[in-house]
């Protein structure tokens, strides 16, 4: 009778432990698929560290190259005398040297060196290219006349801004204003004066 008894408690509780069991598994499998999750996270992070500085390494050995996009005329030239071109790419190569390949800085400093060249509406667009090269383009200012003053001639846009162009009286290329009433502001200001803007309007009705 003691035999029977105990055998209908263990056919009781039987089916009860299947369920526990497949629980607790779902619970155990659970917890090691977190656990190798956050394994496999920090682990492949390292490595596609030491991945990613390879391939920047194969992509961009050295200083990385800037590509500009000059502004061109109706006929397709470049019409930025080539003195200027020179200087701007010394810039861009000098605030791309040193930095790390494929990463910000180097596109912020390139953008800034731009900007402050004096030839840009604002800050131009920088970006790598996917042959580890850094593109740059954006709103070029257009010469639109020159100021002369006394020997020299001071190129500026038809916004009336200084451009970083200054030529012999004679030499620049340009129509030349004469007698402005304000005095010659910094490259890359304005220059203040309403005779200098309604000249600049028939300047731009000529043209």
């Amino acid at each position: 009778m003691a035999r029977k008894t105990k055998t209908k408690k263990k056919a009781a509780k039987s089916p009860k432990d299947p369920e526990r069991s497949a629980r607790n598994k779902r619970f155990v499998v659970a917890f090691l698929l977190g656990l190798g999750g956050i394994a496999s996270f920090v682990g492949a992070s390292a490595g596609l560290d030491v991945v990613h500085r390879r391939a920047v390494a194969e992509l961009t050995p050295g200083d990385p190259r800037v590509e500009i996009v000059w502004h061109r005329d109706a006929g397709g030239r470049v019409w930025l005398p080539l003195v200027e071109r020179e200087r701007i790419l010394t810039l861009t190569a000098q605030a791309a040297s040193g930095g790390r390949a494929l990463s910000v800085e180097p596109l912020a400093q390139v953008g800034e060196a731009l900007a402050g060249s004096g030839w840009f509406e604002g800050t131009p667009r920088i970006r790598w290219t996917a042959e580890g090269t850094i593109h740059a383009e954006g709103a070029w200012r257009i010469p639109a006349a020159a100021v002369r003053i006394g020997e020299r001639e001071y190129v500026i846009t038809y916004d009336a801004v200084v451009l970083p162009l200054e030529y012999p009286s004679g030499e620049s290329n340009q129509i030349f204003l004469i007698n402005q009433s304000q005095p010659l502001p910094e490259q890359g200001e304005q220059w203040e004066g309403e005779d200098l803007r309604a000249a600049l309007d028939l300047v731009g009705l000529f043209q």
